[in-house]
């Protein structure tokens, strides 16, 4: 490859490959690019050059089509030789152009590559040509990063732990890399239905890679609320969709590159790796690279190598079929069965040692309507499951603990088990591990809150969590009352883990946002405020204790600094001036939280120190949290002076506009002023991030996704009707979906809300 002085790149690339068929034509992807010399090499003859006759380009779809003069002929191997030339820009799509500014303040291009997705296409296979032996265990894979954790278990110099420790923690890249190598590299998935495979294992393994040498850090407990909530709340929309989708055209590929074929997918592989067990995955795993190595594979050869290692005890493709080929997911209901006694008996019979629970299963839908009202919904679109799922269904009781789980197998039906007459409570999906909901009758929902009251370690960290997460999104739906999750969430004053925290800080955000022009508003943020203040002060500002400690200690004084808990705000300014005026230093762990509140209860000169200080530093961590808190102000003409610096490429880079407008359309005073931009300058935003990539669809989300009135719908609507938004179809189809959702929520919950709280804060 040759890059010259005005951006032109010169190339040429070899294919290697065989027809399965006779043919006298092949078609391949490329994109943005003009070929110049086309020459076929057959290998087996002497390497004789075929005669090339025809090229013809179809853009829309990213395809070249070659015609030959004769045909070529199955399993003989052939190499097409393509030489080429393109015009480097600034799209941020393959190899493209960037630039930053030095400290002395000239300007600097410099070559740049992404080639995530379709955008692959337009590079062929230049990606080992463009790769650079970067340093650090970041850009290193899974070697480097155990030689790391080598060197930190041998070396007994404090300062050197502490640093390989940061570096440790600081990537799960080498895991996505191998994951990549395997589902990439050795086998590739023979088409884009079936991506969610191989997204979905990255997204698994970065995580299940990690907990495997650093079990300490409870990764998995995080693997619930980054990727089986996020995708339990995306699946739940009627404008979701399969895992596994037909793909027509490139802008249907860039489309499905979202939270559902990353994180959905990695969520039902931690279900599978549940109820198969860790050796049967591996051991089928082993077999599939090596059965399928250098060649295409689809989603069934895994199945079928999964099943053959169970010993065929499991259809293992029977049962992922309706996980991954139709969308969404079930909720559960468990019942307890009450027996029925004759009415002409005389006496009141002993009660039986055992007793019935029934489990049914329903497809969980996020509707405007109540369920019940109208249940045609839930079996639309068509699916040829008919929204039925076999369901691992994992529980305890409170006489046998968290570590000892039983399984149920619903295969596309309901169940009905026994348990002794003498159990208070039945927890189920345990640890959140299968990707279902569950809901239970008013008995065992009392119990179970009564349970998290009086001593709530009962319950795994994980477990409490789960309850957490489906008794807030369970009143979403119209499934329980709000005071459900209210009356549960009270334990909290007592909670001292990370994971149910984070869980119910995000539902408390999202209930913030939605009453924030309701009755209960100030009423709900002082419930927050009450619960927060106790463990603000337990978790205090020393940097601190164990991996998941520092993330909770940051999450929980960000919400308090959000609220206003008063010792907690009071602090944090402290340590901002401390640091804007004499140059104290903040642990890193600390400076999102102290930043924020300098922001948030600053003025114009505390704005201005933080925006200098993001234009000089040059770490990219310290600049990504400068960029998010610097949308937390409370001041209207600085929000907009911000939103207007992301029309600047050299000020705010692309990559980061979306960031900037989330943090700004998340803050109340900022909501309609990101609203307003997105509107305004639509049509350069599209000129910089084009139609053709996700990026469109992803700003949509961030900045709509907080509206709770029936004006901001009409809004909305009447802004996107008729414009062709490209590949961010689906992501408008789910902002207006959510949109809609949070008006019919607060309409059905502001009065309940509002009295539950008035009666619990007297």
């Amino acid at each position: 490859m040759q890059v010259q002085l005005k951006f032109q790149v010169l190339s040429q690339v070899s294919i290697d490959f065989q027809v399965e068929k006779d043919f006298n034509y092949i078609v391949f992807h490329a994109k943005n690019l003009t070929i110049t010399e086309k020459t076929l090499i057959d290998r087996k003859n002497h390497n004789t050059k075929i005669q090339v006759v025809k090229m013809l380009e179809y853009s829309a779809g990213q395809q070249v089509y070659i015609e030959f003069k004769e045909n070529l002929r199955k399993k003989t191997n052939y190499t097409l030789i393509l030489r080429y030339y393109t015009r480097l820009n600034q799209d941020m799509e393959g190899f493209y152009l960037s630039s930053y500014t030095t400290r002395d303040g000239k300007k600097k291009v410099h070559k740049a590559s992404n080639f995530l997705g379709l955008i692959g296409a337009s590079r062929f296979k230049l990606l080992s040509s463009l790769e650079v032996p970067l340093k650090g265990i970041k850009y290193g894979g899974v070697k480097e990063w155990q030689n790391c954790w080598a060197k930190y278990n041998s070396t007994r110099v404090p300062s050197e732990r502490k640093l390989l420790l940061k570096v440790l923690g600081a990537s799960r890249d080498p895991w996505i890399l191998q994951s990549g190598l395997w589902f990439g590299n050795l086998v590739t998935m023979r088409w884009w239905n079936d991506l969610w495979l191989s997204e979905g294992f990255a997204s698994f393994l970065e995580y299940y890679g990690v907990d495997h040498v650093m079990p300490g850090w409870n990764m998995m407990d995080q693997f619930i609320l980054d990727k089986t909530q996020q995708a339990l709340g995306l699946d739940a929309l009627s404008t979701s969709h399969p895992i596994s989708v037909t793909v027509h055209d490139p802008v249907e590929i860039e489309a499905i590159f979202d939270t559902i074929s990353y994180s959905k997918g990695a969520a039902i592989l931690y279900m599978l790796e549940k109820f198969l067990g860790q050796g049967t995955l591996r051991a089928g795993l082993n077999d599939y690279l090596n059965t399928h190595k250098y060649g295409n594979a689809e989603t069934k050869d895994f199945w079928s190598v999964l099943s053959k290692h169970s010993n065929h005890s499991i259809n293992v493709k029977a049962i992922m079929d309706t996980w991954s080929r139709q969308m969404g997911f079930p909720v559960i209901r468990i019942s307890r069965i009450t027996p029925q006694h004759s009415s002409n008996s005389s006496t009141t019979p002993a009660p039986p040692p055992m007793i019935e629970y029934s489990a049914t299963q329903t497809r969980f839908l996020l509707t405007n309507e109540p369920y019940g009202r109208n249940d045609s919904k839930l079996l639309l679109p068509r699916s040829p499951y008919d929204y039925k799922w076999y369901v691992p269904l994992s529980y305890y009781t409170d006489q046998t603990g968290y570590k000892e789980q039983e399984i149920v197998w619903m295969n596309m039906t309901d169940v009905t088990f026994k348990l002794p007459n003498s159990i208070k409570w039945i927890k189920a999906n345990v640890n959140q591990s299968g990707f279902y909901r569950v809901t239970y009758d008013d008995h065992l929902w009392d119990a179970l809150i009564q349970a998290l009251k009086t001593n709530h370690e009962v319950f795994s960290p994980a477990d409490r969590a789960s309850l957490i997460d489906d008794a807030f999104t369970l009143s979403r739906a119209g499934l329980v009352n709000a005071t459900v999750p209210l009356e549960l969430s009270t334990y909290l004053l007592k909670e001292k883990d990370y994971v149910p925290w984070a869980t119910a800080l995000e539902h408390f955000q999202h209930w913030s946002t939605s009453l924030s022009e309701a009755s209960p508003y100030r009423l709900f943020e002082q419930y927050v405020k009450k619960l927060l203040t106790p463990i603000s002060h337990h978790i205090g500002w020393e940097d601190t204790g164990s991996h998941l400690e520092k993330l909770m200690r940051s999450d929980i004084l960000a919400a308090a600094v959000l609220v206003g808990v008063d010792t907690v705000v009071k602090e944090s300014k402290s340590k901002f001036n401390g640091w804007m005026e004499k140059g104290f230093r903040i642990p890193p762990n600390l400076r999102e939280v102290v930043y924020y509140a300098g922001i948030k209860y600053g003025g114009v000169k505390e704005w201005q120190n933080c925006w200098a200080k993001y234009n000089s530093t040059r770490v990219p961590s310290e600049r990504k949290l400068l960029l998010k808190v610097l949308g937390a102000s409370r001041d209207p003409w600085i929000l907009q002076r911000y939103l207007l610096a992301t029309l600047d490429r050299d000020v705010i880079k692309p990559q980061d506009v979306k960031d900037v407008l989330s943090v700004v359309a998340s803050n109340p005073e900022g909501n309609f002023l990101a609203w307003r931009h997105l509107k305004a300058h639509w049509k350069g935003l599209q000129n910089l991030f084009g139609n053709g990539t996700f990026s469109m669809g992803a700003l949509i989300g961030v900045v709509t996704s907080h509206f709770s009135a029936p004006y901001d719908l009409h809004e909305v609507k009447a802004f996107f009707k008729d414009m062709d938004v490209g590949s961010g179809a689906r992501s408008l189809e789910q902002s207006l979906e959510t949109i809609e959702l949070n008006i019919h929520w607060v309409r059905r919950n502001e009065e309940p809300i509002f009295q539950w709280l008035s009666s619990y804060l007297q």
